[in-house]
Parts: C-alpha cells; structure tokens; sequence
C-alpha cells in the first residue's frame, strides 16, 4: 500500500476511532450517573502529541517550520478480553514553504499537508491456546525489520522455551521518492532456549520485489532471499553471543557481542561487539534505513566498538568510557555517509553537584578520520573537542537543562539530507510536567559549521 492510500486511511481511522471515544463513553457515563468513570478499566489509553519544528539558516535568514500531530491509540474492549486494537501515526502541515521552493530535507517528498500511517492492526492474544495473531498493517522486528500491511503470527512453547513466529503481507512505502516499490514478503522464524545457558534464534525471508520507475517502462520482478542465525549464551556474570545474516546464499554481515558484569566490582559493566558487513545494503523492504534511496547505498565496512561504566554510590558519580573504530572494506569508497573512522570518548556524570537539585555531564572526545578533517591542512588529523550539559531540577515539576557537543559527522534527515560536518552543537531544553498526563517541551539548538543554524522544537504530549 502506497503514502497515498495511508493518508486518507489514517484521517479516516483518526475521525472514527475518535467518535467512538468521545460519544459512547459521554452517553454510557450520562446514564449511569458517573459510575461508568469510577469503577470501569478505560478501553482507551496511549498518547496524541503536537510539535512544532522550526529551522533557520542565520546567515540567508531562510526559515523553514512544520507543524506535526502523532497519534498512538490503544482500544481494548471490556467485552473482549484478549483482543485489542492500536493505532498510529502522523498529520503533518507545512507552514511556510512557498512553492517550488526546497527545503534540501526529506520534507520536500511530503505535500504541503500530508498524513502517515504507521501502525493499524489487530491483535488476538491467546485467542487459542498459546497462539497470537496481528492483522493489519504493523512493524516486524524479529531479526528483520519489515514495515508490512498483512498477518503475524506467534506460537509460544510451554515453560516460557520460546516461541516460533511467521508473517505475509505487502510492504509499506512511505516515502516515494523516485519509485515505487510493490513488495511481497513472506517470513518465519524460530526463538528456542537450549537449556537455561543458550538461546538459537533462526530466521528466513522471502521478498517478492515490482519497481516502477516513471523514467522508464521497464517493471522487473526480483525475488530475495535472506536468512539469520543467532545464538546467545548467559551466565551469571554476563552474556555472549553471533548472529550471522546471508542475502541470496552471500554473507551479508556477522556480528559478535559480549557484555560482562564483573562479580568482583560493584557497579560495573562491561560491552564489546565486532560486526562485519560483507556487501552493499541497498534500498528493499528489509533495509536498515527508508531512506536509503535518496542517501545512497550503505558500503562493506567493520567496526569495533566496546564501552565501560562504572558507577560510585558514595560520591553519586557515573564514569563512561569507550570508543569505536570503523573501517571501510575498500578505501575508495569513502563518501558521504560512508567513512573510516577512529572515535574514543571519556565522560563523567555527577548529580547532587554543588547541590541537590543540579546534576552535571562532562564528556572528552577525541576523533580521527581518514579523510580530510578542519586541521588536515595543519598537518593533525585528530580533533580533540569536550562538552557538557547542566541539568537542574527548579521543583517536581519542571526541568532545565543546557549544554553543548560536538559531532565530527552529524545527521538529520528531517532536517537536512546533507550530511554535517565538524558541526559544534550549542543546546537549552525545559521540560514541565503540568500534570501525571500532560508534557510539555521546548529546546533551542545553535549548528555551528560551515553555516551557522538554529532550530527551536517545541512540543505538547497528552498521555491517557
């Protein structure tokens, strides 16, 4: 199902599901003096926010901001134990764009107004033994995540051993920016405990796969195949584990992770994971980004990261350090969006600082890139840069923070699908909680590159 079709699902889902919420339940409590209110569960809860999003270019005054409500709706009926229905997604307006003007983000594939849906299903729990069933459109994320209007399925094995899934539908696409995608997939997949120290996790994928490009009236049909293989291992003090993922009968990446909780030393874990990816990973209904059509295909790449946190109760102090380092499989395809790089950072976090209500972060980097970076020409292709955020309580209600970091690439799609470089970020936030229910928001954020960009976020969320 196209953008197109969801929009007009969404708004019509928006306008049902929220008839059915204000006049029955205003009616049934009406009659029953109140009672329906006091002694009833809520069939309805989740969350409606609206956001407003502002950026400025300082230097040519250009001015772009958004206005967005998200909806997520939860229905569970009284009647229906074991049934329950959610919905979500997106209303989205422009406000200033003039027309035929590009903004340079992914905002310029939306219409002036549009509208996404993301979730709609339904999900029969238990409906017979040990089984539950989702129909509708929903997100997948076993060891593939598929976005899919369709059925899934989960079969839980007795004493909690795991569980054995499958799915079919059509993929959604979102966002159609040069063309258009007709998938068909089709999955399933294994979740199994091997004792109490092991879990085998097995997946497989079938994509059928139509694109219509408008450029030309060549509509090929490719079929994929993808599978993955993962097991992990536990034990008192921490876990290890591999997970392999081949597409059409290649390797298409591995991945090992280990995390250790030394029984030795209070308050302090241990991670380290090496991935590898052997192939390109190009735009299809299972790709790491919907994006990917317009940034490009991700290249073969290793990396290496590992972190250590180490936590001290008497001092109220949390010392973080780690790094990554990532490589290119072929140098020469360094780009935008594909880098080798070598990152280590160093923070500390210290609440209670200076008094009660303060808290204070402080983080060291230090980055080193292959290709050219701002003191390449002084001969040094190391940045060393530091930051930091102060948090203060002002009561139980409110929040105020402010800070600053710095990113050696940076990234926003909503923002700008050119990537940043040796951007030094400059941020205030306040966060007010009127209510148990109600949040609002408001952050200012100062880019500071080879322009100089700000951007205000301000945001209402009502949660029921």
């Amino acid at each position: 199902m196209n953008r197109r079709d969801g929009r007009f699902i969404f708004i019509a889902c928006c306008i049902c599901l929220s008839s059915f919420f204000l006049f029955p339940s205003l009616l049934y409590a009406a009659n029953n003096s109140g009672w329906y209110h006091s002694t009833k569960p809520d069939p309805f809860s989740g969350s409606i926010m609206l956001k407003y999003l502002m950026r400025q270019n300082l230097e040519t005054s250009e001015t772009y901001s958004r206005l967005f409500q998200s909806t997520n709706l939860t229905v569970k009926p009284e009647s229906l134990e074991t049934i329950y229905f959610f919905v979500s997604g997106d209303i989205y307006a422009n406000l200033n764009r003039h027309a035929n003007e590009n903004e340079g983000s992914i905002m310029d594939s939306y219409d002036d107004t549009d509208a996404f849906l993301y979730e709609a299903y339904a999900c029969l729990n238990n409906t017979l033994p040990s089984l539950d069933i989702k129909m509708g459109r929903q997100y997948v994320t076993y060891q593939f995540s598929t976005h899919m209007d369709g059925l899934s399925t989960e079969y839980h094995f007795s004493d909690h051993k795991g569980l054995l899934y499958a799915y079919l539908g059509q993929s959604v696409d979102l966002y159609q920016f040069e063309t258009w995608t007709d998938s068909t997939q089709a999955g399933t997949g294994l979740t199994y405990l091997l004792g109490d120290k092991a879990e085998l996790c097995m997946e497989y994928l079938y994509i059928h796969e139509k694109t219509d490009n408008s450029d030309t009236l060549i509509t090929p049909d490719e079929n994929f195949h993808q599978a993955s293989f993962s097991l992990k291992g536990f034990w008192d003090t921490g876990t290890i584990g591999a997970t392999l993922k081949t597409f059409d009968n290649d390797m298409e990446s591995a991945r090992l992770r280990a995390s250790f909780v030394p029984g030795a030393f209070e308050n302090l874990d241990i991670t380290a994971s090496y991935y590898y990816q052997f192939i390109d990973i190009s735009q299809r209904a299972s790709a790491l980004s919907p994006f990917i059509t317009l940034l490009g295909p991700v290249k073969p790449y290793q990396q290496v990261s590992f972190q250590i946190i180490k936590g001290f109760d008497g001092p109220n102090i949390v010392i973080a350090g780690g790094g990554d380092w990532r490589d290119l499989i072929d140098a020469n395809t360094d780009s935008a969006f594909n880098h080798s790089f070598v990152h280590g950072y160093l923070s500390m976090e210290k609440s209670e600082f200076l008094f009660t209500d303060l808290s204070l972060t402080v983080q060291g980097d230090i980055w080193q890139s292959k290709t050219d970076t701002p003191d390449s020409a002084n001969g040094d292709d190391r940045i060393v840069s530091g930051g930091g955020e102060l948090d203060y309580q002002w009561n139980e209600k409110s929040t105020l923070g402010l800070g600053s970091y710095y990113s050696l690439y940076k990234y926003d799609y909503y923002s700008d699908l050119n990537e940043k470089t040796d951007v030094y970020t400059l941020f205030t936030k306040i966060k007010y909680l009127p209510t148990d229910s109600i949040r609002l928001n408001a952050e200012y954020q100062l880019d500071i590159y080879d322009i100089h960009e700000h951007s205000v976020r301000l945001s209402t969320e009502w949660q029921f």
